[in-house]
């Protein structure tokens, strides 16, 4: 579920309401889980499966990077959790490219794989590589793998951002998990201001560009030198807009529930390479 759509208002609210009133951190995690579940499964419950298959997977790897020694044994598990991973992305985002392109070639030999109707799961992208930096921390040694699988669950399937991101790192997110976060006044204000700019970003820069964008990109061979230059211009914005407001909402969210997400833009159009 998008942060636009009307659905979330309540949805969220109830969330908060319960945050103030329960102070066990058990359960206030495990209805952040279970929320976080239903959220995802209202866009389509049959891909919450993979999510969970995603979760257990890195926690079982993890845990296994935790009582091995062996150099080798360890680079076997690591390799479980990327190829793992990245051959269920992959499958998802490029099997119909991959075999459109070889079909020339395979239909030489007699094959005949043919494309599939692959819908693309919510947010698969992020919660993959999210899950994936779980494991690279724990096989570097630089997180322990102690956690306990309701907490590894709810840094995987945490709602403000499994949609689109930011990606959170492991290190960063599960230690807020050990103690119960504070909902408090300036908490909710900071929150609502960055959910709010990243809303006029999305909605009203990100989306009216589209409008522009997706009609120049239709027929770009229709326009002149000047225009063709404003929609490069105008794509790169929305672009920017779009992923950033997204974001600027999911850091909002989860600022008002007393969570810290990690920032991924910082103004990358404007950034430098490091000096040699």
């Amino acid at each position: 579920m998008l942060y636009s759509n009307v659905k979330f208002i309540p949805i969220f609210s109830c969330i908060v309401l319960y945050l103030i009133l329960v102070r066990n951190n058990s359960a206030r995690k495990l209805f952040l889980l279970v929320a976080s579940y239903y959220i995802y499964a209202l866009w389509d419950y049959r891909f919450l499966s993979l999510l969970m298959g995603a979760t257990a997977l890195d926690f079982l790897v993890g845990r296994g990077l935790g009582k091995v020694t062996s150099p080798a044994a360890r680079k076997m598990l690591l390799g479980v959790s990327v190829v793992g991973n990245l051959g269920k992305l992959g499958f998802f985002k490029y099997y119909n490219f991959f075999i459109a392109s070889l079909e020339p070639l395979l239909s030489e030999f007699g094959l005949k794989p043919g494309t599939l109707n692959i819908i693309l799961p919510l947010g698969i992208s992020f919660y993959t590589f999210q899950s994936l930096t779980y494991t690279i921390e724990v096989y570097r040694g630089t997180l322990k793998s102690d956690w306990s699988l309701l907490d590894f669950a709810l840094f995987v399937g945490f709602f403000p951002q499994l949609a689109a991101g930011p990606i959170v790192r492991a290190a960063h997110f599960l230690p807020q998990l050990q103690i119960a976060q504070e909902i408090t006044w300036l908490g909710f204000f900071e929150g609502f201001r960055r959910f709010t700019f990243g809303f006029f970003k999305k909605l009203f820069v990100a989306d009216r560009l589209g409008l522009f964008v997706d009609n120049f990109f239709d027929n770009p061979g229709a326009f002149d030198c000047l225009t063709t230059w404003l929609g490069v211009a105008a794509y790169s914005l929305q672009l920017y807009c779009d992923f950033s407001g997204y974001s600027d909402m999911a850091i909002g969210v989860a600022r008002i529930m007393g969570y810290r997400l990690g920032e991924n833009f910082n103004y990358p159009y404007l950034a430098q390479l490091p000096r040699a």
